[in-house]
């Protein structure tokens, strides 16, 4: 193999390896069951992220049960906090989140705020309002990037369930690593093929 050959296939590797997209969107399908109760348990973890609670149980009800809002979705306990991480401890971007009533006392729209735990320090937040109907509605995030941990709370008598948690892996630095490399790699192999 030429060796110009050889170069140009390890610069495509290393763009590809520093650009490589790593979105997931966390969406409790493994959850999914038909039956009428659903599943207790105290901490999840899919696609690389976890999610945990100060105290109480997570809680995903299954597709005959009354409280079923569409799709498998988890909820926390009442006064209970949740706590998005990324596995390993990196930094993490959220780009959305669905939000639904599960169960709540009195018929009007309730607000849920976001408090995301910047690496490097601060924080950032964010309230979105749920209604009562019991269906899922997307809500956006706007600057919550570079984020250790994002956290929210259920209140003691409105509690919602959240699914399709749309989040982005932060590049840790030798990815950026790489993406350099494989442009360099390929800015010399265009010096190489001009003609003198």
């Amino acid at each position: 193999m030429k060796a110009s050959t050889c170069i140009r296939a390890a610069a495509l590797l290393a763009l590809a390896a520093g650009t490589s997209a790593q979105a997931a969107v966390i969406d409790f399908d493994a959850l999914a069951a038909p039956g009428f109760l659903g599943t207790v348990l105290p901490a999840y973890s899919e696609d690389g992220f976890n999610l945990t609670t100060n105290f109480g149980l997570f809680g995903s009800v299954y597709a005959n049960n009354p409280l079923y809002a569409g799709s498998a979705a988890l909820s926390n306990t009442p006064l209970a906090t949740t706590y998005l991480t990324r596995a390993g401890g990196g930094a993490f971007s959220l780009n959305s989140i669905e939000l639904a009533d599960l169960l709540s006392l009195g018929r009007s729209a309730y607000d849920v705020t976001f408090v995301g735990h910047v690496l490097g320090g601060g924080t950032v937040s964010q309230t979105f309002s749920v209604s009562t109907a019991n269906v899922f509605s997307a809500h956006t995030f706007t600057g919550f990037n570079n984020l250790l941990s994002v956290t929210w709370k259920e209140s003691l008598t409105k509690v919602h369930q959240f699914d399709n948690i749309n989040v982005s892996a932060v590049p840790e630095p030798g990815t950026y690593a790489m993406l350099l490399a494989g442009l360099g790699l390929l800015g010399f192999m265009g010096r190489r093929k001009r003609p003198v």
